[in-house]
């Protein structure tokens, strides 16, 4: 089943109340941006548009009610009445249909004119027997009308998946900026202790003073790394309330206990995913899209190709007079009504340029095709490979900060027998947080790919 009906379950789903929570997961975010986005809700409005479109085709099939009066007195005399009223009855093949009244009274009526007292009914059969017999604009606009339903289903794929990616974008770097923030917290927490310590020693004669000016150094670069840290996080914050709006269209902002997912829950929660993700292939909508784009130019060749014949029209109607004097109808066989049209153009270049200029536009569109397709390919393989050099980076990375956590146990503990300095003690930490903040940035790398090939394969 194609993401587009994914996406509809959810904007059916109750509403989430989460504006009181301290966490709003990710898969709580995707729901309320879904459920309420303006640019969600517009995706709604495409498929009403098909809708409509397939109504407004099916109005060619629409029986078509029409009549007329024609009169002229002068001079006290009714020179002529002439009264018509007909229902024409179109139909998906070359065929329709008339049925019809007419009356007629006057002195001076023309005797083609002349008609029974009490009128006569008929009906009648129209016929193409050339041009739109095997194909016509009705059909045409019929059949392209499910096509533009199609093709309206895709584009509001395509924008929810568009308005996904960027809802998550948004809520990785939130994610990553409450991780920093909080790495940030705990390094200059560690320093504070540090530097208490570092007092106590100086308070007691066991380190000279300029340890603790040192140790002072620290802590305040400590604090300018957290003042940055939640700069980001507002930012990241701000970022993300771009996307959160309620049932009354009103946008909202999170309130400031509300937090995102661990980012490093949210990052083990993904690894491995890009595995099991498939290849671009002809289901993916991008893909469709300039299927159906072909679909619809083969359609219009079809069309365009009855151009080239001659129009021939046949009307046959049989004529059922109601009478004179009596009310008694009266039909013969040799009653009717016949006609026959004909016409085509000597040259008819502008069937035949219509047709070549839509053979160009079809060719346009494969080349662009193949040139998307192995756009999208090219961008889906890199990111793959991307995503499993990002992946050993982060391992790497993981381990550095590893051995930087055990070389500070053990400076921490040479420092507490005497054997160590504020200075080894403090680079030791210093290295510690730069290995963290090593493993958050190819952490956040890592999801940054994994959204961007989802986005690629229709699969947030």
């Amino acid at each position: 089943m194609r993401r587009f009906f994914y996406y509809t379950l959810i904007l059916l789903s109750s509403t989430i109340t989460l504006w009181s929570q301290d966490t709003l997961t990710l898969n709580k975010f995707k729901e309320v941006v879904l459920t309420y986005h303006p640019v969600a809700q517009q995706a709604e409005i495409i498929l009403q548009l098909s809708d409509a479109e397939q109504m407004r085709a099916k109005g060619n099939l629409d029986p078509k009610l029409s009549g007329g009066l024609s009169t002229k007195s002068f001079d006290n005399k009714r020179y002529f009445q002439y009264w018509n009223g007909q229902v024409n009855i179109p139909t998906r093949t070359p065929l329709s249909f008339d049925f019809g009244y007419e009356q007629s009274d006057g002195v001076f009526l023309n005797p083609e004119a002349t008609l029974p007292t009490h009128g006569l009914f008929y009906g009648g059969v129209n016929l193409s027997l050339l041009r739109g017999l095997l194909f016509d604009k009705t059909r045409f606009e019929l059949q392209d009308a499910s096509y533009i339903a199609i093709e309206n289903t895709i584009q509001a794929e395509i924008i929810l998946n568009e308005l996904l990616y960027h809802a998550i974008t948004s809520y990785i770097n939130w994610s990553k900026a409450a991780a920093y923030e909080a790495i940030a917290k705990d390094f200059l927490q560690q320093l504070q202790e540090r530097h208490e310590f570092t007092k106590e020693l100086y308070i007691n004669g066991s380190a000279p003073a300029i340890d603790t000016i040192e140790s002072s150094i620290n802590v305040l670069k400590a604090q300018s790394e957290l003042y940055t840290a939640s700069i980001s996080l507002q930012k990241a914050k701000q970022s993300v309330n771009m996307f959160l709006w309620d049932e009354s269209r009103t946008p909202l902002e999170l309130l400031s206990n509300v937090r995102p997912e661990w980012f490093f829950d949210l990052f083990n929660s993904s690894i491995g995913e890009n595995n099991i993700l498939q290849e671009l292939t002809d289901d993916n909508p991008l893909m469709r899209q300039f299927s159906l784009a072909s679909k619809r130019l083969q359609l219009k060749q079809r069309l365009l190709k009855e151009n080239l014949k001659p129009d021939l029209d046949l009307q046959f109607r049989p004529l059922l007079s109601l009478g004179d004097a009596s009310n008694q109808a009266l039909y013969h066989i040799n009653d009717y009504k016949f006609g026959a049209k004909f016409a085509y153009p000597i040259l008819n270049r502008k069937a035949r340029s219509d047709l070549t200029i839509n053979a160009l536009k079809q060719e346009s569109l494969d080349l662009k095709m193949l040139e998307k397709q192995n756009e999208l390919q090219q961008k889906i393989s890199f990111l793959t490979n991307a995503l499993t050099i990002q992946f050993e980076a982060y391992q790497t990375m993981l381990q550095n900060e590893q051995l930087t956590q055990t070389l500070l146990e053990a400076e921490t503990f040479k420092f507490e027998l005497g054997e160590s300095s504020v200075f080894l003690l403090n680079q030791r930490l210093n290295n510690q947080f730069k290995a963290k903040l090593d493993t958050l940035k190819f952490a956040k790398a890592y999801l940054d790919s994994l959204n961007e090939q989802r986005y690629l394969l229709f699969t947030l």
